[in-house]
C-alpha cells in the first residue's frame, strides 16, 4: 500500500492499528479482572467494579444527550426552511447591507440555531418577504 500525499498511512493501516489497540486494552482489563478474581484482596474487585459502575454511569449520561433530537431537527423540513431563509438573508444583506434586512437575518438565524440546539420551532418569526 502507498503512503497518502500528507506523509501519512492509509487508512487501512490506521484501522488495523487501532483494532490491535482495543484487542490489546480489552485483553488488559481481562487479565486484570481474572487477578481480581484470584486474589485474596478485596482491592482488585473493588477497583473493578468501581470503573464498570463509572462506564455505566458515563453511558447513561450519554444516552440523556439530546443528541438524537438535534440530528433530527437540523434535518426536519423547519430545519431545511429556517436554514435556507438565513441564508438567502445573508445573501440580501451582503447584496445590500440594510439594518432591516440584518435584523432579520439575525433573527431567522438565531431561529434556525436554537432549533437545531432545542428542537423547539420559534414562534412570530417575520414574514422575509421573499
Amino acid at each position: 500500500m502507498e503512503e497518502g500525499a500528507s506523509g501519512s498511512p492509509p487508512i487501512l493501516r490506521r484501522l488495523a492499528w487501532m483494532v490491535v489497540f482495543l484487542v490489546l486494552a480489552y485483553l488488559s482489563f481481562q487479565g486484570v479482572k481474572w487477578y481480581a478474581d484470584r486474589s485474596d484482596s478485596p482491592a482488585p474487585g473493588a477497583l473493578i467494579e468501581r470503573a464498570q459502575d463509572n462506564f455505566a454511569a458515563a453511558r447513561r449520561q450519554m444516552h440523556a444527550l439530546p443528541i438524537r433530537r438535534i440530528v433530527g431537527s437540523s434535518d426536519s423540513a423547519q430545519g431545511r426552511e429556517l436554514r435556507q431563509r438565513c441564508e438567502e438573508l445573508g445573501t440580501a444583506f451582503v447584496a445590500n447591507p440594510q439594518p432591516a434586512t440584518r435584523e432579520l437575518m439575525l433573527q431567522y438565524c438565531q431561529a434556525y440555531e436554537h432549533y437545531r440546539e432545542t428542537g423547539e420551532l420559534p414562534r412570530d418569526l417575520p414574514d422575509p418577504g421573499r
